[in-house]
């Protein structure tokens, strides 16, 4: 257990993977497609469609000669990209159901207004199936299982969940309105409807591999951000951060205390960086002792 790792990574400009499972098979497979893609730098292999096309092959081929070295050999993969240059389509029926959330008051955090991107979307006929946005770039949601990796892609407005945490996709539905229809655009408000989502659901699962402060990427057609933050528990009490360095590395911090934990890329672990079994709970902690809980209870 550890929350020193950085599961999600930046590999090309519009593009993100995350991995959960076997640590040191996915950072071995990280290892040998970094070398690609040093050499692929500035070049259009790096584009969202030619590296999807890419990846999978490549991992079914190297998985196969190291499954036989792991004794649990299970290795996942999460993709994220968008094609700059294409239109975004979406499901008209995605965005009825969460305009029927608003109208029913169903809502993660209750308001009385909805981004005007959505109501743009409405505007459409109703018997459209898809709505075609000339504003969003496309995007690219799949998930990739050994041993063939082959890509599971999911539409627009939908979730993937894999590994430890892949009943969170229950909280991240829950949070659906919030994370896609809160405030269109904002990265801010996105990436803590999404942490809120995975950190109720790590608290009322009491899932011990899912900690610390939850790295997250946004995808755009700027380009891949880090989403960072800071908070303090109560207001001038605590201060916490999640900061990113210009590589790309995220590290948690405790400004209170001073206590600092820069994360691991996946390559960056193997038979001769091994895992740094670390905590960082002092979020979690804070929240306790702000609400007179005891450090060993969990919250909801």
């Amino acid at each position: 257990m550890s929350d020193s790792l950085q599961k999600v990574a930046v590999i090309a400009p519009h593009c993100a993977i995350g991995y959960a499972g076997n640590v040191l098979l996915a950072g071995e497979l990280f290892r040998r497609a970094a070398a690609h893609l040093r050499r692929w730098r500035g070049t259009r292999r790096l584009q969202t469609i030619p590296l999807l096309a890419w990846l999978p092959r490549f991992l079914a081929h190297h998985y196969a000669g190291l499954r036989s070295r792991y004794a649990e050999p299970g290795v996942y993969f999460v993709l994220a990209g968008v094609i700059p240059d294409r239109p975004n389509v979406i499901e008209r029926s995605r965005v009825v159901a969460l305009m029927e959330r608003f109208r029913l008051q169903e809502l993660s955090m209750q308001r009385n207004w909805l981004s005007g991107a959505f109501f743009q979307l409405l505007m459409t006929p109703p018997t459209a199936t898809h709505i075609l946005v000339p504003g969003w770039p496309a995007g690219v949601l799949c998930a990739m299982s050994p041993p063939g990796f082959l890509p599971i892609h999911y539409p627009p407005l939908s979730a993937i969940a894999i590994g430890s945490g892949d009943g969170a996709l229950e909280q991240i539905d829950h949070y659906a309105d919030w994370i896609f229809a809160g405030d269109v655009g904002n990265s801010g408000v996105e990436g803590l409807a999404l942490r809120e989502a995975v950190r109720r659901f790590a608290a009322t699962s009491e899932v011990e591999s899912i900690g610390g402060l939850y790295p997250t990427i946004k995808v755009a057609a700027t380009g891949c951000e880090m989403l960072t933050f800071r908070t303090e528990i109560p207001a001038g009490g605590t201060r916490i951060e999640l900061a990113c360095d210009a590589n790309g590395r995220f590290e948690q911090r405790n400004l209170s205390t001073g206590k600092t934990m820069p994360l691991q890329f996946p390559w960056e672990v193997g038979p001769l960086a091994p895992i740094a079994d670390r905590r960082f709970d002092d979020l979690d902690e804070a929240e306790r002792r702000f609400r007179g809980r005891p450090d060993d209870e969990r919250g909801a």
